[in-house]
């Protein structure tokens, strides 16, 4: 569950005093401010959540406190091995299709990574740290921080855009003395130039420009004071090593050596596209984005749906976004818009193999059409901030809030980042000999490879020292080729749902189901299979499954159990109703992994 610790469940309303709110009866985990949001809050709660968290009923007696899990399909719960006997003749058809899903899931092929630069992550901003629900548990004062935590870490490997950055640098509280450097890496030069680029002007112009600057992170389209700016960036960059980088950013960015060439070729290209509206050879985003759309079979489809399932008062500017690309202030005409934005450009669609330095790519407009710019901000932040009819105004003004509060915080030190362009393994051997990390964000490496082989490459680079220490990793897809697991394949179980999506919202239709479809099983069992796979086997039917408990364990980490407490940086999920606007399916998943605490006799304080 995605609520923030002291607020209500249902209407978000907080902080509230613990003692104030009111625990569900059956699970003790949801919390609400009175009995009204609890209540209304029935049919969402009771869906996933609350049968996930609360004792088990016997899949035979149906006895509540059932503590016997199914081994073979880890989706049916019994008293005894007497109930589990009576159950077997009900029970074996859908265990025998559970077990199989094991074996699927460790047998399908790993994804390729075919695809456009990521200026836009296709998933919203998270605060990394969580500094007062981990490091500085309750304090909200300076005097009563613990000096052992000034400082943290964090690697983002396969970053992408910068936002995640951004948003925890936003969340710091303002009590934390401490630091945070960041180590960024991706093996893609054209993203890791824009965020470079972008992490130039947060950190060098004055704040009065953090209109500018959120415009140039977030629009096709730029005033001639935007691109004046953007031009200036380049031009500086351009000329500049990684050591003149670093006096210029007040020692806020360092650059690896290796990297700056490829980065030097992305600006420079950048640099010498004609991007004044109208004049001869002026690139052409627009027409550009919308190749890119409408060569996506999907696209079409899914921008359909979304206007369905929006605010109707947000539906025209997001029709308009998807026609113009353009985010900007309110006040701002749209006349005033006169040049393209060139770092909206970059290679093509490929293998991310880059064989290719930058400079011999023709540079075209090259954002995916599910990356879409006002989603990468979490809507419930953006409405709380500034509320009206335009998405993309709310999206500029919240990203302006953001940059601010950046700009500032780098003006007190408050961070530091490290930029290489480099595959996250190579990388972690570099740095294995030198670098503790507090928080590792692995984004969703883990569609692309076995999580024990990421776990494997990430581990030796976690904190031994912090006991909050976390990788996080993300999972988009792994529904695929899992029969059932996104939403069910038979007709009345869907009725059922599209029925208490209508009790909950008031709105009827079939999108948004995700949320009330109970696929636990599914996702236990599709890390059953990884898990599998993991260890070398197949999925052939003659081989054993792991159980859940040592599905959890990889190497010398564990998983946080989802099914017994909730993650403490990253929610496991998301609610997706409230959250309209994001464009979320309500398959993602976050997964906490923490090194296996150590038992009493272990603990001789020679450990690692």
């Amino acid at each position: 569950m995605d609520v923030q610790r002291g607020h209500c469940w249902r209407c978000n309303n907080g902080p509230i005093k613990e003692n104030k709110l009111s625990k569900c009866p059956k699970c003790s985990i949801a919390k609400y401010c009175g009995r009204r949001c609890q209540r209304e809050d029935t049919v969402r709660h009771e869906s996933i959540e609350c049968p996930t968290w609360s004792p088990k009923r016997c899949s035979t007696c149906e006895k509540q406190g059932a503590k016997m899990e199914c081994n073979g399909c880890c989706g049916a719960w019994y008293c005894d091995k007497d109930c589990q006997r009576r159950d077997w003749q009900n029970h074996k058809v859908e265990c025998r299709r559970m077990r199989e899903v094991v074996r699927v899931a460790a047998a399908r092929p790993s994804l390729e990574m075919w695809d456009y630069p990521f200026y836009f992550g296709n998933s919203f901003a998270n605060d990394l740290l969580q500094l007062q629900q981990n490091e500085l548990g309750d304090s909200d004062d300076a005097d009563s921080t613990n000096p052992r935590w000034n400082d943290v870490r964090v690697w983002l490997p396969a970053i992408g855009d910068l936002c995640h950055v951004v948003k925890t640098v936003y969340s710091l509280p303002s009590f934390y003395r401490g630091s945070v450097n960041f180590v960024i890496n991706d093996i893609d030069p054209f993203a890791m130039a824009r965020n470079v680029f972008l992490l130039y002007m947060m950190t060098h112009v004055e704040k009065g420009r953090a209109s500018n600057i959120a415009t140039i992170w977030l629009s096709s389209k730029l005033s001639s004071d935007d691109y004046a700016l953007l031009l200036k960036t380049l031009s500086e960059l351009i000329l500049m090593n990684p050591g003149s980088l670093k006096t210029k950013s007040n020692e806020l960015i360092n650059v690896d050596e290796c990297s700056w060439a490829s980065l030097q070729e992305v600006w420079g290209g950048w640099g010498k596209l004609e991007c004044r509206i109208g004049e001869k050879g002026c690139i052409d985003l627009i027409m550009e984005k919308n190749a890119i759309f409408h060569a996506d079979p999907g696209a079409e489809a899914g921008f359909s749906q979304h206007l369905g399932t929006v605010p109707k008062r947000h539906s025209p500017s997001i029709s308009k976004w998807f026609k113009d690309g353009v985010i900007k202030p309110g006040s701002q005409k749209e006349h005033d818009l006169t040049y393209y934005n060139p770092t909206m450009t970059g290679r093509t669609k490929e293998v991310s193999r880059f064989a290719e330095s930058p400079a011999k790519y023709q540079f075209t407009y090259c954002v995916r059409p599910d990356c879409v710019q006002y989603q990468i901000w979490d809507y419930m932040d953006m409405a709380k901030f500034k509320m009206v009819d335009s998405v993309t105004e709310m999206c500029h003004a919240f990203t302006v809030h953001l940059v601010t509060t950046f700009m500032t915080a780098a003006l007190d030190r408050r961070f530091s980042v490290d930029v290489h362009v480099e595959d996250y393994v190579k990388l972690s051997k570099v740095m294995k000999s030198h670098a503790s990390f507090d928080r590792i964000s692995a984004s969703n490496l883990i569609d692309y490879r076995n999580i024990t082989e990421v776990l494997r490459a990430l581990e030796p680079l976690l904190s031994v020292e912090n006991p909050h220490a976390v990788i996080l990793t993300e999972t988009m897809n792994w529904t695929n080729d899992i029969e059932d697991a996104l939403v069910p394949s038979d007709g009345f179980t869907t009725l059922q749902l599209v029925e208490r999506h209508a009790e909950d919202t008031r709105v009827l239709g079939p999108y948004g189901i995700a949320e009330y479809y109970d696929n636990m099983a599914h996702f236990v069992n599709y890390l059953r299979g990884d898990k599998l796979a993991g260890m070398g086997a197949t999925g052939s039917s003659r081989e054993k499954l792991p159980t859940w408990q040592e599905s959890m364990e990889r190497g010398g980490l564990v998983m946080r159990d989802v099914r017994r407490e909730l993650n403490r940086v990253v929610p496991f999920n998301r609610r997706v109703h409230v959250r309209a606007v994001n464009m979320l399916r309500g398959d993602v998943r976050m997964l906490e992994w923490y090194r296996i605490p150590l038992k009493p006799d272990k603990l001789d304080g020679n450990t690692k």
